[in-house]
């Protein structure tokens, strides 16, 4: 019924899933145990899904860690700190801000950043006219990085804003991924490594979301909402 590669895929999915409820599962135990349990607690759900996705990256065997995904990683590992931070100081939105411009700037220097802009009827606008050259096979272009900037901080802080709403955060999230997943599958695209990506987030949202639905037993906070 099912070929080879559909059962890669979904096994990739399954396992961050049950690593994603696993860790969020643990979380909400501790919150029971707690007698004075405070609200940070509650907030540790995104706690889950980073921990999910990264295990989930670096323990693939079908994913080359090139310095895109790495830095990407790193970005995800760094947010985690962040976010648990966040969640017991309450930062404000300025020092949140400057976060997220380094680390959106971070991934733009790694290589992930906007090449052109595909409109519709068939119009391409190229943003590689301003190149900056690093070196070797590197090169960074100026009016990509500034458009891939904004748009992470843009989805960042939309997603931020929609957190306080039970179930609404994991599913624009899952649909989002599931969205990326079914483009890179499309012969003109062809991109199976990330689909898998995409296939591992998926999962790691999802073992949240199973606690996150109406009526929710925990919350993405600033780690899973970034």
């Amino acid at each position: 019924m099912f070929d080879h590669q559909t059962l890669v895929y979904f096994y990739y999915f399954l396992q961050a899933f049950f690593f994603s409820l696993l860790l969020v599962k643990g979380v909400i135990w501790i919150k029971q145990k707690k007698k004075k349990a405070s609200s940070f607690w509650k907030r540790l759900g995104g706690t889950g899904i980073i921990l999910a996705f990264i295990i989930g990256i670096a323990s693939n065997p079908e994913l080359v860690l090139d310095l895109k995904l790495k830095a990407t990683l790193l970005v995800a590992g760094l947010v985690f700190f962040f976010g648990i931070g966040d969640d017991i100081k309450d930062f404000s939105w300025k020092k949140q801000l400057f976060f997220q411009l380094i680390l959106s700037m971070f991934l733009w220097w790694s290589g992930c950043q906007i090449h052109f802009l595909s409109l519709p009827g068939g119009t391409v606008i190229s943003l590689e006219k301003i190149e900056i050259s690093l070196g070797g096979e590197t090169s960074l272009f100026l009016l990509g990085g500034v458009l891939t900037i904004f748009w992470i901080l843009a989805i960042v802080n939309a997603i931020n804003w929609a957190d306080g709403i039970d179930g609404l955060v994991g599913g624009i999230g899952m649909l989002g991924a599931m969205a990326v997943f079914a483009v890179s599958l499309r012969p003109e695209v062809n991109q199976p490594a990330l689909a898998i990506i995409s296939l591992i987030l998926t999962g790691s949202i999802l073992g949240f979301w199973f606690f996150n639905f109406p009526p929710a037993k925990i919350e993405a906070g600033t780690s899973g909402s970034y």
